[in-house]
């Protein structure tokens, strides 16, 4: 397999980090805008964590629209609220629901070692 370069932009950074602790030898370079924290370090990480599964279990249980609603009340303003938070009509699917599964449930548990993403 040749190398490639990967591009993640906010919470899928973790994943591409992730990717790359995993599969270094597959990759020359990455590339990461606007990473989601990485948590580690973060005092408020057990909080957020919880949230997290919270939020997750409300999407599994009550779908996006409820889960949307519990994120937006936890981290927006009023106006961003409106905007993130709106409920999806006529059956319109977006991104949403590969978020919920793949990035908002992942990215505060990933384990990142950063001297290999220092190496890339």
């Amino acid at each position: 397999m040749e190398n490639f370069i990967i591009f993640g932009i906010s919470s899928s950074g973790v994943i591409v980090m992730t990717y790359l602790n995993k599969y270094p030898e597959n990759l020359s370079k990455i590339i990461v805008h606007e990473p989601m924290l990485y948590i580690d370090t973060f005092e408020g990480r057990d909080e957020l964590q919880k949230f997290h599964l919270e939020t997750y279990n409300t999407y599994r249980t009550k779908g996006k629209n409820a889960a949307m609603e519990e994120f937006g009340n936890k981290h927006f303003n009023e106006l961003d609220y409106k905007f993130v938070a709106r409920k999806q009509k006529d059956g319109i699917v977006n991104n949403w629901d590969y978020w919920f599964q793949y990035e908002w449930r992942e990215y505060p548990f990933a384990k990142i070692d950063w001297k290999t993403v220092k190496s890339h």
